[in-house]
């Protein structure tokens, strides 16, 4: 997992990256959802984004999901 801070239409926002298969991402969604009771966007990534993140799931798991 990799975490951020940014700024998101004048709004502060984490910004949390996960690796892991479209029902497993709404799942964990769901799961932060019911625990924070903060609106939770999901969406799909720009690798270059997250470098770091992506090498290390490459060295152990190989290609990423779909």
């Amino acid at each position: 997992m990799d975490v951020h801070v940014r700024a998101v239409d004048g709004e502060e926002c984490l910004i949390t990256a996960i690796i892991a298969p479209a029902p497993a991402a709404e799942r964990i969604a769901e799961q932060v959802r019911a625990l924070t009771g903060h609106e939770v966007v999901l969406r799909r990534g720009a690798p270059d984004d997250f470098e770091v993140l992506v090498e290390q799931y490459r060295i152990e798991h190989g290609a990423l999901p779909g």
